[in-house]
């Protein structure tokens, strides 16, 4: 029997429920890790440093929750499923690459700035940026 191979890079045997996986794969599934613990920490990186950011502006508690939560939270019920979508019409990696790029950016910026405003401004671009990683990652893992 010869081997057929799917578009996502494995070989499948046909009747004997084995996969082979290429190099290839293996990278891309590495990548996407990669992708998803960089998402975890920008995301999660004002919960620990709340303390600090608090004292530095002097902000309250419903300030610093609207930075833990509530700026991912309005981005990603209003831009998730159109970024699925474009995630199914566009290149993928393409898609996640710019994604990973914008919301480092975002981050990097909210390292910078120098008062609250600021901070939920960049806070909510991280959350735009990072939207795009799970339908992106999903679909390559299928592909």
């Amino acid at each position: 029997m010869k081997p057929v191979a799917p578009s996502g890079g494995a070989t499948t045997i046909p009747g004997s429920g084995v996969d082979r996986v290429t190099p290839y794969a293996l990278f891309v599934l590495a990548v996407i890790v990669v992708v998803g613990m960089l998402n975890n920490i920008d995301r999660h990186i004002i919960s620990i440093l709340a303390e600090d950011i608090r004292a530095d502006f002097g902000i309250s508690d419903t300030q610093i929750g609207f930075l833990y939560g509530t700026s991912f939270a309005i981005f990603f019920a209003v831009v998730g499923l159109p970024m699925g979508r474009m995630a199914d019409v566009v290149s993928r990696r393409n898609l996640l690459g710019a994604g990973l790029a914008f919301w480092s950016a975002m981050t990097a910026f909210c390292g910078l700035s120098g008062n609250f405003a600021q901070l939920a401004m960049f806070r909510v671009g991280v959350g735009f940026g990072e939207v795009t990683a799970s339908p992106c990652s999903q679909s390559l893992l299928v592909e």
